[in-house]
């Protein structure tokens, strides 16, 4: 008797919660206790660094940045269209919080900040389908490891906006009345919180963390490469990815921002996969070495390939050129195979046999690679 009657009151209890839910949370939207939700984000991380990029890329979690770079973030809200958001009650989540803390001690809002709450009518509630783009921000010296924190909510969070506030008007008072160092910890313990309370919820919407590394400044160096067309009178700037036909005349300018061992290769692949390798720098051939074509290269000169004034002419072996120009801070950083190069002319080294190991060069600090492509086509 007293397992029928259980029964009877489990049904009961189902029965009841059934026709709640199906009354309250499904037809009139209203359960406080199971709601989600309503929008989902795109965010988009981007990084440029004068000294190693010609534009803005995308950079990906446990990516490395370096000083004096640039990184900017640009976000979408959508929103949700999957089974339970149609399903059950859902509030916009639409008001937006970016957090970037530094080394785990200091912390940064990204967003809103002042330029962002003058552009997006004084509050951080954005609208459905708007791309916000957030100032880019230069890198400074402080490295480390930075870690961004997305956080969205349906009203404005007013602790972790109180708090801080109290942290940047300590800051700007003269004496120091306040311990904002205590309050940057309390308000990165708040941030990591609610970002994992995020995580753990089913029906809210967590956007992933970022974390990237960011390290020196890398070897800096002015790169220009130029051409012109067989019949034009001036030259202009060769890209990554041009075309450039039999006849077409190229030659390259660099400067260094400091001392630095440099090597220039041009690589040559056919149309029938055979390659060749040629040494363009240093270029002294059978030529009396000087201070314009030989190892170390001086800081803040202008050094011309293959000399000023002079260019070089595209044959008719047509296929794709790769121009790999690599640097080393200093003589202990590059290769004995470099050393070699150094000390010997091209005759000496034949083309087939330069120890070139450009592919396997890992740009950082002390050393640095870029490649530039261009096909070569016939008229």
């Amino acid at each position: 008797m007293k397992k029928l009657l259980r029964i009877i009151g489990t049904a009961i209890s189902v029965t009841v919660g059934t026709i709640y839910f199906v009354g309250y949370c499904y037809v009139e939207k209203n359960c406080p206790f199971i709601t989600a939700d309503s929008l989902e984000f795109e965010v988009i991380y981007q990084y440029y660094h004068p000294c190693l990029h010609e534009e803005f890329g995308v950079f990906k979690k446990g990516d490395l940045l370096r000083s004096e770079g640039y990184y900017q973030i640009w976000f979408t809200a959508y929103q949700k269209n999957n089974f339970l958001t149609r399903l059950l009650p859902h509030q916009e989540n639409k008001y937006v919080y970016i957090f970037q803390i530094n080394n785990g001690e200091r912390i940064v809002r990204l967003f809103p900040n002042q330029s962002n709450l003058k552009n997006y009518k004084g509050h951080n509630a954005v609208q459905i389908n708007v791309p916000y783009y957030l100032p880019a921000q230069q890198l400074d010296n402080n490295i480390g490891d930075k870690n961004i924190y997305y956080l969205t909510f349906t009203k404005p969070n007013g602790n972790i906006e109180t708090l801080y506030e109290n942290i940047i008007n300590g800051q700007k008072w003269p004496v120091k009345m306040v311990n904002t160092d205590k309050l940057q910890l309390e308000l990165i313990r708040r941030v990591k919180a609610l970002w994992q309370q995020k995580q753990d919820k089913l029906l809210k919407t967590a956007v992933p963390m970022m974390h990237f590394k960011h390290r020196e400044k890398p070897l800096c160096f002015d790169i220009k490469y130029i051409y012109r067309s067989a019949d034009a009178n001036y030259f202009q700037t060769l890209r990554h990815h041009s075309v450039l036909y039999s006849g077409d005349q190229y030659k390259i300018q660099f400067t260094a921002a400091q001392d630095s061992y440099i090597y220039l290769f041009q690589q040559t692949t056919t149309i029938h996969q055979q390659k060749q390798i040629y040494r363009l720098f240093p270029c002294f051939g059978n030529k009396k070495r000087d201070y314009f074509n030989t190892n170390p290269v001086r800081a803040n000169v202008t050094y011309y390939l293959p000399e000023k004034g002079k260019h070089w002419t595209l044959d008719n072996q047509k296929g794709l050129e790769k121009i790999y120009f690599l640097a080393f801070a200093t003589h202990t950083e590059r290769g004995p195979q470099y050393k070699k190069i150094d000390q010997c002319d091209q005759a000496q080294f034949g083309a087939k046999h330069l120890p070139f190991d450009g592919e396997k060069i890992v740009p950082n600090e002390r050393t640095f690679k870029r490649v530039l492509t261009f096909k070569h086509e016939d008229n």
